[in-house]
């Protein structure tokens, strides 16, 4: 994690690497110190450190869903399943749409975060419907806390019951 720091998307960045791999207890010990990796695309083999000077953190004890996504949940639209399709969620995570063209999602962060799933310390979420992925989410584990890096959804709702679902 040795490098000059400069600041980027709104965080500390600490370092490049190029070309990237990133190892996986590397990035156990980065998450532990409040780190994670980025790329500026996914055709980018270069990754950098970002420490944000917040993180968002949900008080499981005071989260509060919508009462319309909470009518979406009791309506079972959607199947849940948890780490059964890892690959599928990341390519959702990173696919491009209408206001994100590109995608922080690189060969290199995949890679590290399939093999932390292989270890289970990577885990999705993923929401279903009529059998296909619908939306989802993936993040990491370490000790009692979960970093979630990334959602998605394809259809309206999808991730965000997928979110209820980690939290409830």
């Amino acid at each position: 994690l040795a490098g000059k720091t400069s600041r980027r998307h709104g965080a500390v960045s600490a370092g490049c690497m190029r070309p990237a791999v990133i190892d996986p207890d590397l990035l156990l010990q980065a998450y532990a110190m409040g780190m994670f990796p980025m790329s500026e695309d996914a055709d980018d083999d270069e990754i950098f450190w970002v420490q944000p000077e917040k993180r968002g953190i949900i008080a499981l004890d005071r989260f509060h869903a919508p009462k319309s996504l909470l009518k979406t949940i009791r309506q079972e639209r959607f199947e849940i399943r948890i780490d059964h399709d890892f690959h599928g969620v990341i390519d959702g995570c990173a696919e491009s749409k209408a206001g994100r063209e590109r995608t922080w999602i690189n060969g290199p962060i995949r890679s590290a975060c399939a093999e932390l799933f292989r270890r289970g310390n990577c885990h999705t979420v993923e929401a279903y419907f009529d059998g296909a992925l619908a939306g989802g989410l993936y993040g990491v584990s370490l000790g009692g806390a979960f970093f979630g890096e990334s959602m998605f959804s394809r259809m309206t709702d999808a991730s965000k019951v997928c979110l209820v679902h980690l939290v409830g």
